[in-house]
């Protein structure tokens, strides 16, 4: 029997391998009639491919490649202690359990382990996707930040440190970047890419990023350059830093390409300071800053997809979903308001 109900209610198929003579693994469905088509599909489809683990992990990103240079290295090392582990074993053989139980272990590794095996499954190298719908909750710190979590006087006393934990010079620059990306939303690569040129009376030219995984210089996220707006606080901070680049706006102490690691030995003395000060709980990554600048814009009144323009994606819905934590009091402040105004006029 392949089809048949668990203890728990719910429909488990397993349909019969002829390449391995054993029985093999489908999936648990909510209803006797997903199961029965989930059989007749796998039925149909015969013996999956030989290849191994290893072998597709190898070739995956030469065969699939992605767009960016760094989404193919990220995907490539994402994958790589997996094929490790099982690169003997035929594709076909991975299990929902054994999928399972590795994406409880390595949650960084699902999303890529997942894109994988579904390039796999559109060549027909494998019946089904064992890390597809596994119902896991991803690590999601950056996106559940708590309202009020970095008030805009902690921004600026974050500014302010790092003319305290560096050199004259180099503090400057670090207080620069830290309002530019507080106040604009560019992301890191982004910001190591800004040139002298691209800051303009009041506006930034955001036309390319730079991947601090491959070192290379390409096109923003969403391959779109924009131009944005630059408050005048940001932009009287960069005016009050010494250049140590012929193009580049920010760059290391040396004045050399800034990227991450670097950016980190300056930007950490200034969280550790700051936590130091006021108290403040957690890490404090420097991409909260890009969630600040999203929350701001919101509170200020801005709508979602203006401020989604702003920080480069196609539509306010992502913004609304991952960057900004609006406060539930303003936003009654500012129903008030607006209902009083109303009401009064």
């Amino acid at each position: 029997m392949s089809v048949f109900k668990n203890e728990r209610g719910k429909w488990i198929v397993q349909v019969y391998d002829g390449a391995t003579r054993r029985m093999r693994h489908v999936g648990t469905y909510p209803t006797k009639r997903e199961a029965l088509d989930a059989e007749h599909r796998n039925r149909a489809l015969g013996p999956a491919s030989s290849v191994t683990v290893a072998d597709f992990a190898d070739r995956w990103m030469i065969d699939y490649p992605r767009p960016k240079a760094s989404t193919r290295k990220h995907n490539t090392e994402r994958v790589r202690q997996f094929s490790e582990t099982y690169g003997n074993r035929r594709l076909a053989m991975i299990d929902r359990r054994t999928a399972r139980a590795w994406a409880l272990e390595h949650p960084g590794e699902l999303s890529a382990l997942r894109a994988m095996f579904s390039d796999a499954l559109n060549d027909d190298l494998v019946h089904t996707n064992p890390f597809a719908n596994l119902g896991l909750r991803q690590k999601r710190a950056k996106r559940d930040l708590q309202p009020d979590w970095l008030k805009e006087s902690d921004v600026l006393t974050l500014a302010d440190i790092a003319l305290e934990v560096h050199d004259q010079v180099t503090g400057r620059m670090v207080k620069a970047a830290i309002l530019t990306s507080a106040y604009t939303g560019v992301r890191p690569g982004e910001l190591f890419a800004l040139e002298h040129r691209d800051v303009l009376d009041g506006e930034l030219w955001v036309t390319k990023a730079f991947s601090s995984s491959t070192k290379e210089l390409g096109p923003p996220k969403n391959g779109k350059p924009r131009r944005i707006v630059l408050p005048r606080v940001a932009q009287a901070a960069i005016e009050n830093t010494m250049p140590l680049h012929d193009s580049l706006v920010f760059t290391s102490p040396s004045g050399r390409q800034l990227y991450l690691s670097a950016w980190h030995n300056l930007w950490n003395p200034v969280r550790q300071a700051f936590k130091s000060r006021s108290g403040h709980e957690g890490k404090l990554a420097y991409y909260e800053l890009r969630h600040w600048a999203a929350t701001h814009m919101i509170q200020l009144g801005l709508s979602p997809s203006d401020v989604g323009y702003q920080l480069g994606h196609v539509d306010g819905i992502l913004v609304m979903n991952t960057y900004s934590h609006p406060s539930e009091e303003q936003a009654r402040e500012r129903i008030r308001q607006a209902l009083d105004n109303r009401n009064a006029a």
